[in-house]
């Protein structure tokens, strides 16, 4: 399955919004979209919107664990918002919600 990621910036926060099967296949290009918010001096805020994604894999999540750890040596923040489905079930199994502010998360009986 496809998966696009965009990103964009209002004001002082940027969002990466990611669509479809986020995996191993996508690392440079999200690699560079991270780079490009994590740079620019005027973000303060990124949120990763995860509402579109359908399936997550291992090394996806080591990517926004990655993320984080940039941002936080950036003096940023790292928002996830709205996972669904699987993804939020996959985001509770790692306790991801102790590593990152997850807004709109479901809870479930994982």
């Amino acid at each position: 399955m496809y998966c696009t990621i965009d990103c964009s910036t209002s004001g002082a926060t940027g969002q990466i919004k990611i669509c479809g099967n986020f995996n191993l296949n996508h690392r440079a290009y999200f690699r560079n979209v991270c780079n490009e918010l994590l740079q620019s001096p005027d973000i303060k805020k990124i949120e990763v919107l995860l509402d579109d994604v359908a399936r997550i894999d291992s090394s996806a999540l080591g990517m926004l664990l990655t993320l984080n750890e940039q941002a936080k040596s950036s003096g940023k923040t790292i928002f996830l918002k709205n996972p669904v489905g699987i993804v939020a079930k996959s985001l509770q199994t790692v306790n991801f919600e102790q590593l990152f502010p997850i807004e709109g998360l479901q809870k479930s009986n994982v």
